[in-house]
């Protein structure tokens, strides 16, 4: 009995698991198919993406260039033709003689063969037209080099000898402010023995200066000789005032 209920409950078993996988892989596709709807029915559309697209439009063509303009035509001209009129060689017969021929006296013209257009009577072969006639004068020689104004004593020069001096007369002034000093002078010793010019190099106020510059010029000398010769030669003079007198 115990072996009975045993095959009873396996042969039952078995009958049962016949229909449930065709039934459970059914259930699980219908599940399965329910989900993909319902996720498809919720999908959000996507957009496509949109492209930015520019046109830029091209700088136009330059203009083509005028065409030329065009000569007005005149009715009924006809076109010139140039033509060269061959010069006759010689002598030719002019086809008119003048009634009446001039009898003013025409203008010489004088020049040389292969001379220029204007150019002047006495002109040479290869003038400049507007030159001299005999070309440029030469240039006159240049001028001796100056002689100097004077000369220093030394070497070949040799000072002058006092022939005459003069006494400076002392400004009452200076004398009665007591003004004493030396006043220095430098002469020129002309050739004929006489003073030239005179410079100060040294000086005294109240009238010093210009009575020592006043004596100074009546001065007579012996002049200065440079090779045996009589020159202008510089000399300088001391003049010494004091309250005793001027020296």
């Amino acid at each position: 009995m115990f072996d009975t209920l045993i095959e009873s409950t396996h042969h039952h078993g078995m009958s049962g698991k016949a229909w449930f996988m065709p039934a459970s892989m059914i259930l699980h596709g219908l599940i399965l198919a329910i989900i993909l709807l319902i996720a498809a029915l919720q999908a959000v559309p996507v957009e496509a993406p949109q492209l930015m697209v520019e046109f830029f439009n091209a700088a136009p063509p330059p203009p083509p260039p005028a065409a030329p303009a065009e000569t007005p035509k005149v009715e009924g001209a006809k076109p010139v033709a140039s033509k060269l009129v061959p010069m006759p060689a010689g002598l030719v017969e002019p086809m008119q003689i003048p009634t009446q021929v001039s009898t003013e006296a025409q203008p010489e013209i004088q020049g040389v063969p292969g001379g220029v257009p204007g150019g002047v009577p006495g002109g040479v072969v290869g003038g400049v037209p507007g030159g001299i006639v005999g070309g440029i004068p030469e240039s006159p020689p240049p001028p001796p080099p100056p002689m100097e104004k004077a000369y220093r004593v030394g070497g070949n020069v040799q000072a002058p000898e006092l022939v005459r001096r003069e006494v400076p007369e002392y400004p009452s002034t200076a004398r009665l402010a007591r003004v004493q000093g030396v006043v220095i002078l430098e002469a020129i010793i002309q050739p004929d023995g006489s003073v030239g010019e005179i410079k100060v190099l040294r000086g005294l106020p109240l009238g010093c200066t210009e009575a020592a510059v006043s004596a100074l010029q009546r001065f007579r000398y012996k002049p200065g000789l440079m090779n045996n010769t009589a020159v202008s030669v510089y000399l300088t003079v001391t003049f010494n005032f004091n309250l005793v007198g001027a020296l």
